[in-house]
């Protein structure tokens, strides 16, 4: 049950002819912002919603999330922004979050499951913005830059990327052509 990408209108936001749409900007001086827009059918822009600018860096500081459950989610500098899409209202903001490279998934009852890059190894958010729990240190293992999310009858699983740093800085550089060893590893947690 992941977000509807912003630029396909879901259901609900057929319903009142608005679609949302995200535009990230990178300046020559070095700096990402973004635009969030509600534009009408007949294409006059209803709302819009500027972020503030940040350098640009590895990851992006502006991520569009998506619409989910008559909602528009965004992450921006760390914090889950949540949007009412016909009025660009911000119904809640949760700054718990401070990650980026977003992975997510919901529940029945609309609770996120949020992992990110830089961020906590798992945070789960109620549908009202509330932070319910962070999971730090899941793994003693090096298992880094969660790619993928999902949330199953009371278990989540997180794909990493795994990159074995301790192995490989202790073998010759060129023994695999100069490049760390990568590869992907799925997780399991139980939430009971």
């Amino acid at each position: 049950d992941e977000p509807t990408a912003a630029d396909t209108p879901s259901e609900d936001n057929m319903l009142n002819s608005i679609t949302v749409v995200f535009e990230r900007n990178y300046d020559v001086s070095g700096y990402e912002c973004g635009s969030i827009l509600g534009i009408a059918e007949n294409g006059e822009v209803i709302w819009e919603y500027q972020t503030g600018e940040y350098p640009i860096a590895q990851l992006d500081q502006t991520e569009e999330i998506g619409l989910y459950n008559g909602m528009y989610y965004f992450c921006e500098d760390g914090a889950i922004i949540a949007f009412h899409p016909q009025t660009g209202e911000i119904i809640w903001k949760n700054e718990s979050f401070y990650g980026a490279g977003v992975c997510y998934d919901f529940d029945e009852q609309g609770n996120w499951y949020i992992a990110g890059y830089c961020g906590p190894e798992l945070m789960m958010i109620d549908k009202n913005g509330r932070t319910v729990d962070i999971f730090q240190a899941l793994s003693d293992d090096v298992y880094l830059w969660p790619y993928k999310l999902d949330y199953a009858q009371e278990h989540v699983f997180i794909t990493y990327e795994h990159y074995d740093f301790w192995n490989w800085a202790e073998r010759p550089f060129w023994e695999n052509g100069g490049e760390p060893p990568y590869g992907g590893y799925t997780m399991s947690y139980s939430l009971q």
